[in-house]
């Protein structure tokens, strides 16, 4: 990533409505790595007086957007385009006593 793609991509994410510069450094060390970086990756988020904060969920936002284009419903070819989600198919932990 060039120093003025990642320039654009933080004004990006806080055009998005996102302020906390730890965020913003975490996402953009999340691109990175999803670029295939195998180098020493470190960010510094620096905001301007002048930057504009927007509406929006801002990382949040991208995390669950990406988050849902991994989805196995999202991929052709499952059945009827959705994952099951019944309650039979995703159990969940219950302890019992002895495990207490």
């Amino acid at each position: 990533m060039s120093s003025t793609e990642a320039v654009n991509t933080v004004r990006e994410i806080y055009r998005s409505g996102e302020s906390n510069a730890l965020l913003i450094a975490e996402e953009m060390i999340d691109l990175a790595l999803d670029k295939g970086s195998k180098d020493n990756i470190s960010a510094v988020i620096v905001k301007l007086p002048g930057a504009q904060i927007g509406s929006g969920q801002g990382v949040v936002g991208r995390r669950r957007a990406r988050q849902n284009a991994h989805r196995p419903d999202s991929f052709p070819g499952s059945p009827e385009g959705k994952a099951d989600l019944s309650s039979e198919a995703h159990e969940t932990y219950s302890p019992s006593k002895e495990d207490l």
